[in-house]
């Protein structure tokens, strides 16, 4: 495989198990947007984003697959928990939060829905390590299905991915916390990111090491939770 297709091969894999997190509001249009990922503990589905987004803010729903040309058929989250560990320092913004999703509930859900998807609803659960350091030799990347316009004629939101490919870990941020991610290229400004909140950062073979949950763009560098601090937490049952 040549290096193009595998990071093609790359921004595949990780669109299809980066989620899309859509906030909405009763006869409204979507107001705001955030990403995560899924893992399975116990019998649970736990949906993991960032604290700054599903723990912010309320009525969050997962989007899943097109039931008409202009609809979409979204799963509620249900409560939002953030991660209880304690900040090493005033500066210290621990930006993780998950929810955990029962597949029981998720049925009846589905089975309440107006209008069902041509094809069975899945959602992709990671099931890889989560306690894994960056490594700086690695290149690192992430996708996300975050830059969204609204079309007014039709009424429908248009999707477009944002991405970042090898991207180097630097170090711990000592003032946050957070892991440090070099971006290969210029900052793409706050406009591209905004959205991808809650994306997981992975290697090329696709195990995840960080989320991201915010960037500088005077620096070129993007920031991650450090997964392996908080993996204990997020598998408890």
């Amino acid at each position: 495989m040549t290096e193009v297709a595998a990071m093609n091969a790359f921004i595949r894999h990780m669109l299809q198990y980066t989620i899309r997190l859509v906030r909405v509001e009763p006869n409204k249009r979507p107001v705001g947007l955030a990403s995560g990922f899924i893992i399975p503990v116990e019998k649970q589905y736990r949906m993991i984003s960032a604290a700054h987004a599903i723990g912010a803010y309320a009525n969050w729903t997962v989007e899943t697959l097109p039931v008409s040309s202009t609809e979409t058929l979204m799963l509620v989250v249900p409560t939002v928990r953030k991660v209880a560990i304690p900040p090493k320092s005033k500066s210290d913004s621990l930006d993780l939060a998950w929810a955990d999703l029962n597949p029981e509930l998720l049925k009846d859900q589905l089975m309440a829905a107006q209008r069902l998807p041509s094809t069975a609803v899945e959602l992709p659960l990671y099931t890889g390590p989560l306690d894994r350091e960056p490594d700086p030799q690695v290149p690192y990347g992430y996708a996300a299905w975050n830059r969204v316009s609204f079309d007014p004629t039709d009424n429908t939101l248009i999707r477009e991915n944002s991405c970042e490919r090898n991207m180097r870990y630097v170090d711990t941020d000592a003032d946050t916390g957070l892991y440090k991610f070099e971006l290969a290229r210029k900052h793409q400004g706050h406009g591209y990111y905004r959205g991808a909140s809650g994306a997981p950062i992975a290697e090329p073979e696709g195990v995840i090491v960080s989320m991201l949950v915010c960037g500088d763009e005077d620096d070129d560098f993007l920031y991650g939770v450090p997964l392996k601090t908080h993996a204990r937490v997020l598998l408890a049952r």
